[in-house]
């Protein structure tokens, strides 16, 4: 609860100022603050603590990721970058460096990074996904359809894909792809926030196949009648 929350800060913030030169103990403090959305006050607490342990990549992770949160994509970037190249096995840095590139809209810089975390591990589900949501951002679609087709490859149960898939299919007016896309999606995610959705837009869907099939035949019985 908020209110449980807030005691809790409190409680660490008095803890924190009567352990000044206890590094791990602030950045346990900076940590959560950055937890709780307090992002300005976690972000300040983490610098200082990365004044004393330069080196310190978990340290400078959790900056880094209190820069992403807050949006400072930038920053979020230059920690990120820093972190992975001071440890080449963190994924994760690598990963947040993607999102954050994809944030700013440094398409192929993102695409590198998602690129990267696949090299490292064939089995990154969140990555195999970025790679074609980013090419749907450039709107390189038939390129995005071709990695989401990938990533489905490697793990069927990625929900978010074929959610993408059904709207991409749906903006290219091929409305019974898009409505297998989307089933195939609620078939994998029927409780998602989504799924209601997902629903309206598959009714919607069979609601404008079923009024093209009517214009059709309308105009099919209309052409003998003209060349009578």
């Amino acid at each position: 609860r908020k209110g449980d929350k807030t005691s809790a800060v409190e409680a660490l913030k008095q803890a924190t100022n009567k352990a000044k030169d206890n590094n791990e103990f602030r950045f346990l403090f900076g940590k959560t603050m950055i937890e709780n959305n307090m992002f300005s006050e976690g972000i300040e607490e983490l610098k200082n603590v990365l004044k004393k342990e330069p080196d310190n990549t978990e340290y400078r992770y959790n900056l880094a990721m209190g820069y992403y949160l807050s949006k400072n994509y930038k920053a979020a970037i230059q920690e990120f970058n820093k972190v992975y190249s001071q440890d080449p096995s963190n994924e994760s840095a690598l990963f947040f460096a993607g999102k954050s590139y994809q944030a700013k809209k440094d398409y192929q810089q993102a695409i590198k990074a998602f690129e990267g975390c696949i090299e490292k591990n064939q089995n990154n589900d969140k990555a195999y996904y970025e790679v074609p949501r980013t090419y749907e951002l450039m709107e390189k679609y038939d390129k995005a359809i071709e990695y989401y087709q990938k990533a489905i490859s490697i793990n069927p149960s990625i929900a978010m894909a074929f959610y993408r898939l059904g709207y991409i299919y749906k903006g290219k007016n091929n409305y019974k792809k898009a409505i297998g896309y989307f089933e195939q999606f609620l078939k994998i995610a029927p409780e998602d926030d989504l799924a209601p959705e997902v629903r309206d837009e598959i009714y919607d869907l069979k609601q404008a196949i079923q009024d093209i099939e009517e214009e059709e035949k309308a105009s099919r019985q209309k052409k003998p009648e003209e060349e009578e």
